[in-house]
């Protein structure tokens, strides 16, 4: 998945568990995840700041983040002297509906 499959403010369901990878630049978190605007299944590559606030909020605990979703943020960072589109994710709840009043 790259931020050009994204939107912001788009939001990912985990399919199955996250792993971590080794990669170029040290390890990497990874997780099979459907878009949920188009119902696109992907590997999503998450990045150090995203892996850790997804940490604190599914916890370490991979089985516990199946089935639970995350929310986009797209922005434009400078990377190695290029400036490039970095998705950063968090934690996602649906919001509260309103109860029935009588």
């Amino acid at each position: 998945m790259r931020p050009e499959h994204l939107q912001n403010d788009d939001l990912i369901m985990v399919l199955e568990e996250p792993y971590i990878k080794d990669g170029k630049y040290g390890q990497q978190g990874y997780a099979v995840v459907k878009l949920e605007r188009t119902g696109e299944l992907f590997t999503a590559p998450f990045n150090t700041t995203s892996w850790d606030r997804l940490v604190r909020g599914f916890g370490e605990d991979s089985q516990l983040w199946l089935n639970k979703k995350a929310k986009a943020s797209l922005e434009t960072q400078t990377i190695r002297g290029e400036e490039k589109q970095v998705v950063f994710w968090t934690c996602y709840v649906e919001p509260q509906k309103n109860l029935p009043s009588d």
